[in-house]
């Protein structure tokens, strides 16, 4: 008796040294109605599959104090399920953590399209984070699968993959970071530096970079979010120009993105913009009029778009999402 009581303990402490998370679900989006303005043509009713790995229908977590891994299965173009996002990580001491397969850092992001980043990357490597108090910096090394990061054929040149550095610094005053990655043998660079802070109810984010390769170049980007009660307001501008030797309209880009919400007792309408480049001498953007809500474990979304160009595109685009 006492032997299996033992067993028991055991399991149970066996049990509890680790979590394990699984979430399921499955996302649906596409048209009930769409005309465009350039060639007349009306269609209706149309349903594509939006299970990409960022909203990915199946993803298995298990941690414990000191390691722990992330897996995410999502269906391809083939449709047959795949794994090609997935992570473990293990911390050999309190204060450092190091990370194995897919590797994603960057510095400040808006959040409305998750599309602006002055720079980033999303690839499969190795990482070290460090920890200390209110200072946090990650080393990186990023490269493909299956291949080296380091490589020198005998008697051929060295190849060196990506290279990135990002550090962080949090307190009373805000957050500062910096980022540094490398690329090409450090014949491709990008360095920039960001600050993030709230002030209740608002909360702003600005960056600088500067990047070098065949050209070199500058950018810079603004966000502030204003939040209080069901008022949501954000906007976003991210500014680059491609040739600092040669700064002009043709060289320069302007992203602006705006979102305006509003929460009600059954969900939550919101006007979203979008303008890929203001200085573009071709007008262009996207004005979105929506509601998400949900019914039962199914949350749901449904806008009317007007892409306006030199002609008039006008759709109803929806998307449906259940979790499991």
């Amino acid at each position: 008796m006492k032997k299996i009581v033992g067993i028991l303990a055991a399991a149970a402490v066996a049990a509890s040294a680790f979590a394990a998370d699984l979430s399921a679900g499955v996302r649906l989006a596409g048209d009930l109605f769409n005309y465009d303005g350039a060639t007349g043509d009306v269609k209706a009713l149309m349903l594509k599959n939006e299970n990409q790995f960022w909203h990915a229908p199946l993803t298995l977590t298990i941690s414990s104090d000191r390691a722990g891994g992330t897996f995410k299965f999502t269906d391809g173009t083939s449709n047959a399920f795949t794994t090609g996002k997935w992570a473990i990580w293990f911390k050999p001491f309190d204060v450092l953590k190091v990370n194995l397969g897919t590797i994603d850092k960057s510095m400040n992001v808006e959040t409305i399209d998750y599309g602006g980043r002055l720079i980033n990357y999303d690839k499969w490597g190795a990482s070290l984070d460090v920890n200390v108090d209110a200072f946090s910096m990650t080393l990186s090394f990023v490269n493909d699968k299956g291949t080296y990061w380091f490589s020198k054929p005998n008697g051929g040149d060295v190849s060196v993959g990506q290279l990135n550095f990002y550090a962080q610094y949090a307190a009373d005053f805000g957050t500062i970071s910096a980022m540094f990655d490398a690329t090409d043998k450090f014949n491709t660079l990008k360095f920039g530096v960001g600050y993030k802070n709230t002030f209740d109810p608002v909360t702003i984010f600005v960056d600088g970079a500067f990047y070098k390769g065949t050209t070199n170049g500058i950018g810079a980007d603004f966000d502030i979010v204003f939040a209080q009660d069901a008022l949501n307001i954000q906007a976003y501008a991210k500014w680059t120009a491609d040739d600092i030797t040669n700064i002009n309209m043709s060289t320069m880009t302007l992203l602006a993105l705006a979102k305006f919400s509003y929460t009600l007792d059954k969900g939550t309408v919101y006007l979203y913009f979008k303008d890929a480049d203001i200085l573009s001498s071709s007008f262009g953007c996207i004005i979105k009029p929506g509601f998400t809500g949900s019914v039962g474990i199914m949350n749901y979304e449904i806008a009317a778009q007007f892409d306006i160009a030199s002609s008039v595109k006008i759709s109803v685009p929806v998307n449906f999402k259940v979790n499991f």
